[in-house]
């Protein structure tokens, strides 16, 4: 006997579950950024990363800068699903990318197909690096006049600044005593 073969079919749209926590570029460890899930296709589809629109050569080693974790499936309909996890130590440059994942999978006559994923963002928690301090309206100031002060930092979360006008009191000066 000869088991019928499966016939050629596309995955399910990619199922992406994004890390949501605030993530710290402090930690000397990756954490877990996201899982890409590709099901029911056959042939067996494949899931790369992107980074910015650019491919991440993620290997599969562990190691503490980044890597994946691929887990596959065989479904008692004989379709396979597919899970990447990516694992990755954010930097400071990783606060404004976007990441997505994209499954690759074969056509009949060896066309090759690509879904790519929605984009998502990491929540960074970093450092400030550099403090901008300034006077909103940098014209003449005089006495009694309101002064704004504006403190700024490349910092997230951002911080809550509070400025304070102390009050001093002057004693009077003399000029000189008198016997």
């Amino acid at each position: 006997l000869v088991a019928p073969s499966l016939p050629t079919d596309p995955p399910e749209a990619p199922e992406l579950i994004v890390n949501v926590r605030t993530l710290s570029v402090t930690d000397s460890s990756v954490s877990e950024i996201a899982t890409c899930i590709s099901r029911n296709a056959n042939p067996l589809p494949t899931i790369s990363w992107y980074k910015d629109g650019v491919h991440l050569p993620a290997p599969t080693e562990q190691n503490n800068d980044l890597y994946v974790v691929s887990r596959t499936v065989k479904e008692a309909s004989g379709l396979h699903s597919v899970s990447s996890a990516l694992y990755l130590r954010p930097v400071k440059a990783d606060k404004d990318s976007r990441f997505s994942c994209q499954v690759q999978y074969l056509m009949p006559q060896g066309r090759k197909e690509r879904a790519r994923s929605e984009l998502f963002n990491l929540t960074l928690h970093y450092y400030t690096e550099h403090v901008n301090f300034s006077l909103e309206r940098p014209s003449v100031i005089k006495e009694g006049d309101d002064v704004r002060l504006r403190c700024q930092g490349d910092v997230n979360p951002p911080p809550e600044y509070v400025f304070t006008k102390k009050q001093v009191t002057q004693s009077p000066e003399c000029a000189g005593t008198r016997p």
